[in-house]
């Protein structure tokens, strides 16, 4: 409702989806009343895209990690609730905040306007030990992320700037980029 025209998103959530299938893994869509529900229980891992998420929900997969999960979350991940209004609900359990969130061009379609999209910056390896050294281009969005305390810096911008942080959440984990 919220992205109008802007299939950024959705597509984000497709090609994560089609990438674990294609690894061998089962994945499920799961809406926020499910997560708010306590349905994460039955899972090891969470990939979250897009902006808008429910307070409940942010507080929920929040709990989750602490126990036991482990999260991925895209650009602007958790950074608007419901009402889109600025939220940090998650930050804490991704281990970042999320600044100057800007939606600079749409995804498209994938065999098309996708494929004519220029990169935004160049998001490279910030040298974390134990964290595989892979760079990727930043395409659609763009944003800065400040790390809360205890979050490690995985990635970086043309500018040096964080990009990416890996935050160990009680027994959980949490994986942020601004891609």
């Amino acid at each position: 409702i919220w992205a109008d025209k802007d299939n950024t998103c959705l597509l984000n959530g497709s090609f994560t989806h089609w990438a674990l299938a294609h690894a061998g893994y089962d994945a499920d869509f799961l809406a926020e009343e499910d997560v708010e529900a306590g349905e994460l229980s039955r899972y090891k891992a969470l990939y979250l895209d897009g902006p808008q998420l429910r307070r409940a929900a942010a507080g929920a997969v929040g709990d989750w990690v602490a126990g036991v999960g482990v999260v991925f979350g895209s650009a602007g991940v958790g950074s608007r609730d419901e009402y889109n209004r600025s939220a940090d609900v998650l930050a804490k359990t991704v281990g970042a905040r999320s600044l100057e969130f800007a939606v600079k061009a749409t995804a498209g379609r994938p065999r098309y306007e996708m494929r004519g999209l220029k990169a935004l910056d160049r998001l490279e390896p910030a040298g974390a030990k134990d964290v595989p050294a892979v760079g990727l281009d930043q395409l659609a969005y763009q944003e800065r992320l400040e790390p809360v305390a205890g979050a490690q810096v995985i990635l970086k911008d043309r500018q040096g700037r964080p990009a990416g942080t890996l935050h160990r959440a009680g027994r959980g984990a949490a994986i942020r980029v601004s891609a």
